[in-house]
């Protein structure tokens, strides 16, 4: 049986659900969110997790994880009864404690075969994935990490144009109800650098590249699905295609990476043990094929629609696949 754990809502997980059910295959899916509410057990004693009554170690040898940004559907009760002050205090307790109580689910199921496995993804960051992509011979940014202005303007006189983009992951702020404002990767100017205090918080910059287009892959365990991406033809999206210009769509075609730069990345996915991620790359107007950065849970739904790819029959296929050898290789 194939285990599909869902930390976020995520309509391509149901398309690939779909076909594991058409090709006549068994799974279960458990959205992180219920293993507060939804009956979940583990006994130390024997190793044994329970999930709505049901073990899910002895029949599973395959687990998909899918995380990103969870939709908590838990309201915390006991919060409705005390000050704002407290309640956030108690409800950042309450967070670290799901945290573990996710992690304790992983480190009880870490013998089964994985396609994303949470501990190892959490083991990697931008910064050390730019590192081991250089040392597999990958093309990347010039990138400064600093909070010296002196420094940046330096940086900024070795490579003309620059951009600054968050050193972890971007995030999206809902500060008021109807108000949500998102973290892009952004051009800045001499102008701009001239404002700053003389240190300022560290951030990371790098040189701006001049691009012919984007390019989106997803990876599946050394196989390449790539589609360019026109985003220099708009100016709402040239610097950060994830600025969508919804009434213009950036003009998306099926791609090929060459055969060259293929094994590279391969190289520095299994350096990374990732069997499956995103891959963001640019390819510029003097040829370089340059790495930006991975999304180690590898969203596919944008690559497969627009390319037709088909990757939800892909995956689907690939979970089966494996959970067959597993199951042969336990037995």
């Amino acid at each position: 049986m194939i285990l599909i754990l869902c930390e976020s809502k995520d309509l391509s997980v149901s398309e690939v659900i779909d076909w594991i059910s058409f090709l006549g295959y068994n799974y279960k899916r458990v959205n992180t969110d219920h293993l507060i509410d939804g009956n979940y057990t583990l006994k130390l004693n024997n190793d044994q997790v329970s999930y709505q009554s049901n073990s899910i170690t002895d029949d599973i040898s395959m687990i998909w994880y899918r995380g990103g940004s969870e939709v908590s559907s838990y309201k915390y009760p006991v919060l409705e009864k005390i000050n704002a002050a407290k309640s956030r205090m108690i409800y950042n307790s309450m967070k670290m404690e799901k945290k573990m109580l996710k992690k304790s689910l992983y480190d009880n199921v870490l013998e089964k075969e994985w396609l994303s496995n949470p501990l190892q993804i959490d083991k990697l960051n931008k910064i050390s994935t730019l590192r081991l992509a250089k040392e597999c011979g990958v093309d990347i940014p010039s990138s400064l990490i600093t909070n010296s202005k002196q420094e940046l303007l330096d940086f900024l006189n070795e490579h003309k144009e620059l951009i600054v983009k968050p050193i972890y992951e971007a995030y999206d702020f809902n500060l008021h109800k109807e108000e949500i404002y998102m973290e892009y990767t952004s051009s800045i100017s001499l102008p701009f650098i001239q404002k700053l205090e003389t240190t300022f918080f560290p951030s990371l910059f790098q040189e701006r590249l001049q691009k012919e287009f984007e390019i989106r892959s997803f990876y599946l365990d050394g196989d390449f699905y790539s589609m360019a991406i026109f985003s220099q033809n708009d100016s709402q999206t040239e610097v950060d295609f994830r600025r969508y210009n919804t009434e213009k769509p950036n003009r998306s075609v099926p791609f090929k990476l060459p055969e060259n730069i293929e094994k590279k990345l391969n190289k520095l996915m299994r350096t990374m043990e990732l069997k499956t991620g995103s891959i963001d790359i640019v390819k510029t107007k003097d040829g370089r094929y340059v790495f930006l950065e991975v999304n180690p849970i590898g969203q596919f739904g944008m690559v497969s629609g627009i390319c037709n790819y088909n990757l939800e029959k892909i995956i689907a296929t690939y979970l089966i696949k494996n959970e067959k050898w597993k199951k042969q290789v336990k037995s």
